[in-house]
């Protein structure tokens, strides 16, 4: 049911008669006189300025009777619903009404009763019709926003459906307005980069969506015929043929989106293009050509467009790390930056690349540099998974450029770094806490020596003054000092030994070397100390 009033257009060429059925229709019968005729000459201005849902005519009028008025209102507007007024009850009238499909009469002289249910039923019927109409568009507006998922659904089913029949999928196909018999068309692959921010699977397939909308707004804005959907882990662009120009227009779009989602999604994607084709049943033909010149174009570093009627035949060739390139990756990840880690890399891809007589498959080259990266994270104590979240083999093998590892190993080598850097801090603190621990404890040791400390805690004496300097900004000595000195102030405040006793329990052997070593730390003689506190 319509929250809106129904419109109604009340024709009568007796003003009392309009007035006395005006008066009885309020907001409350679900109708509003929108306007009021004498004839139907100012009827039909009436209808076409207001568009009305009904109108209700007396049948005897002057120029236009109530027949004639309806006939022109079933013909030029369908859809409003015609109640006749009349004190005549002659069967030509009745035969009339019935082929003019008017909803029903109204008999004067008219009674309040027989309005209310003239109205009633009146609006019953509009509003079944309306709920009935308005169940349809949506069912209508669903079907055909289903559409597109429905054309990749079959799409996708003609594709896995490699060795089966495909004609029902196709039947389907035409009936949802695709039709590619007689069309040129061609099939490309298009590969997402995967960056550091949409890792995470999630955040990578809202990425995709991104990339799928950036593509269809493009080809849109250039009128060009497509279908786009998702297969495996790239987006499939179907593009119909059209005008002469085609393959050089296409070529355009192509290098236009490419560049679109650089720039707006920060993003970096490859295309593989098919050769044209003109038939349903080369779909399949037409997907595996557009991921060769992918695959083609990933192995070789051609670039981020490459059409599978360009590709050259050539040898394979796989690209391994040789002994001398594994080194200097090793050098640079333990001595050097990630930024001089990835510029060995690119040393390696472009002596690879210069041979063009061969395909580089740079598959077990990522094998190797990963193996670098694993033998360095064990050195550093890293768990890999810290640094990588998910499988490194199944990482790499979703890699879809050389340049995308290349950056990946360089991010990697940046985390394995920071990871060191942060566990070598944490030894460091933890190697000073357990000296600082056997200081405290063997302070009484007049033995106790830098040397002996270092040799306790299996370090260098180099490195434990290197740990006191930094993380206490002291030295060993100074540190030392300050422990004796403190327990030799409490000692002196709370018990009554002898400066000499204080002296050896606090690691001093030589009792003047003692006061000289309190008086420069305190400020006065160790004698004066304990008067002071007494």
């Amino acid at each position: 049911m319509t929250d809106q009033l129904y419109k109604m257009i009340l024709v009568d060429d007796e003003d009392e008669v309009r007035g006395r059925i005006s008066s009885r229709i309020s907001a409350e019968t679900g109708f509003s006189v929108v306007g009021t005729a004498g004839n139907g000459h100012d009827a039909l201005e009436l209808i076409e300025e207001h568009a009305p849902h009904v109108l209700l005519t007396d049948i005897k009028m002057p120029y236009i009777d109530g027949i004639e008025l309806a006939s022109i209102v079933r013909r030029d507007y369908p859809t409003v619903k015609i109640g006749f007024l009349t004190g005549y009850n002659e069967f030509d009238y009745a035969r009339e009404a019935v082929n003019l499909r008017v909803h029903s009469y109204l008999t004067k002289p008219l009674t309040e009763e027989a309005i209310r249910a003239f109205l009633t039923d009146l609006k019953r019927e509009l509003d079944e019709e309306y709920e009935n109409n308005y169940s349809r568009q949506i069912i209508q507006r669903q079907y055909e926003e289903s559409i597109p998922l429905l054309v990749e659904q079959c799409f996708t089913t003609v594709l896995l459906s490699r060795d089966h029949s495909v004609e029902s999928e196709i039947d389907q196909l035409k009936t949802y307005g695709v039709e590619l018999d007689g069309t040129g068309y061609v099939m490309a692959y298009v590969a997402v980069e995967r960056n550091i921010q949409h890792w995470n699977m999630i955040e990578f397939e809202k990425l995709k969506l991104q990339v799928r909308t950036n593509i269809e707004k493009t080809l849109r804005s250039e009128e060009i015929g497509y279908h786009t959907f998702f297969f495996n882990e790239g987006i499939v662009l179907l593009v119909t043929e059209s005008g002469v120009r085609f393959r050089a227009d296409l070529d355009l779009v192509l290098n236009r989106i490419i560049r679109s989602i650089d720039r707006f999604l920060s993003v970096g994607v490859a295309i593989g293009v098919s050769r044209n084709h003109r038939s349903f049943r080369d779909v399949r033909t037409a997907y595996d050509e557009a991921v060769r010149a992918y695959e083609r174009g990933r192995l070789q570093s051609v670039g981020r467009l490459v059409y599978v009627d360009e590709l050259r035949e050539a040898p394979r060739r796989y690209a391994v790390l040789t002994e001398s390139d594994t080194e200097r990756l090793r050098h640079e990840i333990h001595y050097g930056t990630s930024g001089s880690f990835r510029a060995v890399l690119d040393e390696v891809r472009t002596r690879l690349a210069a041979d063009r007589s061969v395909i580089v498959d740079h598959r077990l080259l990522m094998l190797g540099v990963a193996n670098v990266l694993i033998q360095y994270g064990t050195n550093v104590g890293a768990d890999i998974h810290v640094i990588n979240a998910d499988d490194m083999i199944d990482t790499i093998s979703r890699i879809k450029s050389v340049d995308e590892f290349i950056g990946w190993a360089e991010r990697q080598v940046t985390a394995l770094h920071e990871y060191g850097r942060r566990n070598r801090m944490d030894n460091a603190e933890r190697i000073l806490s357990t000296a600082i621990a056997y200081i405290e404890e063997h302070y009484a040791d007049n033995a106790l020596t830098m040397q002996s400390l270092a040799e306790e805690q299996g370090i260098s004496v180099s490195y434990l003054g290197q740990l006191f300097k930094k993380y206490r900004d002291t030295t060993f000595v100074k540190y030392v000092t300050s422990v004796r000195i403190e327990r030799a102030k409490k000692q002196l405040s709370l018990s009554g030994s002898r400066i000499v006793e204080v002296a050896e329990a606090c690691g001093y052997r030589d009792v003047y070397y003692f006061s000289h070593c309190f008086r420069k730390y305190v400020g006065v003689p160790p004698k004066k100390y304990r008067e002071q506190q007494q």
